[in-house]
């Protein structure tokens, strides 16, 4: 069985001097793959008839809720799309870290300006 969207290894990327600035670098061993719009639409080029096991990812979904949106895919000649994914958003999910030297950060120095 091929795979539609791959075995994917997700790393976490952190900015050591913004707390807030983080990004996801996913890795597949497929050439297809997407990425949703704004509106939460994914379109995936060329992908050839057959079976295909979908993986979805969310920075803030668990790795269960995950793991249960997998599903077999068939694409075939009049088949070219498939039911509406839901991805479940947990607000528990967080990317907390510790800068590169395992320490909190420091909070940004007040700048004098302001009230």
């Amino acid at each position: 069985m091929n795979h539609f969207v791959g075995q994917s290894q997700a790393v976490q990327v952190f900015c050591n001097i913004h707390e807030s600035m983080t990004a996801v670098v996913i890795n597949v061993d497929t050439p297809y793959f997407g990425v949703s719009d704004h509106a939460g639409h994914v379109s995936i080029a060329d992908v050839p008839d057959g079976r295909y096991t979908m993986h979805v990812f969310y920075e803030r979904s668990t790795a269960e809720a995950l793991k249960s949106l997998e599903r077999v895919v068939t694409i075939s000649g009049a088949l070219r799309s498939i039911e509406n994914v839901r991805v479940p958003e947990n607000p528990d999910v967080t990317l907390a870290h510790k800068n590169k030297h395992g320490q909190d950060y420091v909070p940004p120095p007040s700048s004098g300006y302001g009230p």
